[in-house]
């Protein structure tokens, strides 16, 4: 079923109704959410914990990971009650064209830099994992492959040839063994730290890391830098509408998915975060916690974080690639034309359910062509034009992590302060306030409800949003300060380890 056609919308009309949500489809839908989220935002968490110390840094990755949670279930109830499964549709029903072509912007800033900064993290952990290899055995070529730079680069066009490329031509609904395979490897990385931390005799230590506090404003700014890209999700969960029933059974289903996949994700990062922390001491945190792993161990786990770093980066590669389809596919379209939701279809639809249709309900006054809603079969290429179009996509983000190897963390700092502040907050709040009640969008207070009802609903639909809004913002400017005072003073580059 198309979710392009008016059914979506018509069922979103409907009264609400409860649905028994069914725990195998909760858990495949959550599989691929699961393995877009985390990712390299792994590494530095324990980093970040000693820059914030315990208690102010657990504060504020709980409430980042809670305000993205919101912000991603306030896009999949639009996009539900759209009748779309693509993030921009959404924004383009809320704001029109020029809100579509900002949000387009952002979408591929965010994505391509993450996939740029997810090769150079391959990249790394790969040659790291050599490199202990070679430390270990005496061989040739694992030392030739992490370091020497040609080496290195042979090593990553390998891994992105035979693995990275493969991995990325599905989409997120057929990731289901590489998902649990990925989960599996997060899951295997965080008790490894905890079980480690748990047989160092730390009982000296541990009232300090408990009682540790922030290294300085510039290294809390950094941590913050570090929490904040580590739990967007947005642009991944609206392509799994397709997979789902229509209506709010789907959303329901897809919206319990997102609150397991925080909850898990959230699990994990603590895990890794305060397990490496209490692992290594206040003080003498490596940067990227597999740092502090030499020989066999340090070899075993940078391989296998490798790997999982290669089935983390598939999932960004679906949003990108089917928002350029999109672009690519659309065409002038005639404003004096009405076209049903979605002409394509051959059974037939609801008549009255029409884009026009839509665009009033939206905005009087805004053009056809603003509320055309680009199709979202038109977001999925013939296997071998999908083939081509995904090679060239990671192709073109190999180039850059070969022309800046061991920048990732620049890199994920840079997208992180600005494609995640766009679409993790502001077009998600954007789009809620521009959306009417019941296509997603803010509930209006009725001429006869009383002043409790009244402040109940400012907080929820105004203050809360407003709140949300601010700390996406806020965690932007953290983010970028952090960048440029690296720029500026590339001798003094972050680090988490006492100052001698």
């Amino acid at each position: 079923m198309d979710y392009n056609s008016g059914v979506g919308l018509k069922a979103s009309l409907l009264p609400s109704q409860r649905f028994r949500l069914q725990f195998s489809s909760v858990a495949a839908t959550a599989a691929p959410l699961l393995l877009s989220i985390a990712g390299s935002g792994l590494s530095p968490l324990a980093c970040a914990f000693s820059l914030s110390g315990v208690s102010i840094g657990t504060v504020v990755i709980l409430v980042i990971g809670i305000a993205n949670n919101y912000t991603s279930v306030l896009m999949v109830r639009a996009a539900s009650r759209l009748g779309v499964s693509g993030y921009e549709e959404v924004v383009l029903a809320a704001g029109g064209r020029q809100a579509l072509q900002w949000c387009r912007v952002a979408l591929i800033v965010l994505l391509f830099g993450t996939m740029c900064g997810s090769l150079a993290a391959i990249q790394e952990t790969g040659a790291r994992a050599m490199g202990e290899l070679a430390t270990e055995t005496g061989y040739g070529v694992p030392q030739w492959l992490s370091s020497d730079p040609l080496g290195r680069t042979t090593l990553l066009v390998i891994l992105t040839v035979f693995v990275v490329v493969p991995l990325s031509l599905a989409s997120l609904g057929e990731m289901m063994f590489v998902s649990l395979l990925g989960v599996a490897l997060m899951v295997a990385i965080s008790a490894y730290l905890v079980f480690s931390a748990v047989m160092r005799d730390t009982d000296a230590d541990a009232d300090t890391v408990l009682l540790s506090l922030p290294q300085g404003s510039m290294k809390l700014t950094e941590a913050a830098s570090i929490f904040g890209f580590a739990w967007y999700v947005q642009p991944y969960p609206l392509p799994l509408l397709r997979a789902l029933p229509p209506g709010e059974q789907g959303a329901a289903t897809l919206v319990a998915a997102l609150h397991v996949t925080f909850v898990i994700t959230g699990m994990a990062y603590l895990s890794v975060g305060l397990g490496g922390l209490f692992l290594f001491g206040e003080g003498h945190v490596p940067q990227d916690v597999l740092q502090g792993f030499h020989g066999r161990v340090g070899g075993t786990l940078a391989g296998a974080f490798c790997l999982y770093l290669m089935l983390c980066f598939a999932p960004n590669v679906v949003p990108l690639r089917e928002t350029l389809v999109r672009l690519y596919h659309e065409s002038p379209m005639d404003s004096s034309v009405t076209k049903p939701m979605d002409s394509s279809l051959t059974k037939p639809m609801d008549s009255s359910l029409t884009k026009p249709t839509v665009s009033r309900a939206l905005n009087p006054s805004r053009s056809h062509e603003d509320a055309m809603l680009p199709s979202s079969r038109s977001a999925v290429l013939p296997p071998l034009q999908n083939a081509a179009f995904t090679a060239a996509l990671v192709g073109s983000s190999f180039g850059v992590a070969a022309v800046l190897p061991d920048a990732s963390a620049q890199i994920f700092a840079l997208t992180g302060a600005t494609g995640v502040c766009a679409i993790g907050y502001v077009f998600p709040i954007y789009s809620f306030w521009c959306l009417p009640e019941d296509l997603g969008g803010a509930r209006r207070p009725a001429p006869a409800d009383r002043w409790p009802r009244r402040l109940y609903m400012w907080l929820t639909q105004r203050a809360w949003p407003t709140c949300v809004l601010f700390l996406g913002c806020a965690v932007s400017i953290l983010t970028l300060i952090a960048v440029f005072e690296q720029w500026a003073h590339p001798a003094e580059a972050s680090t988490c380890e006492a100052e001698p």
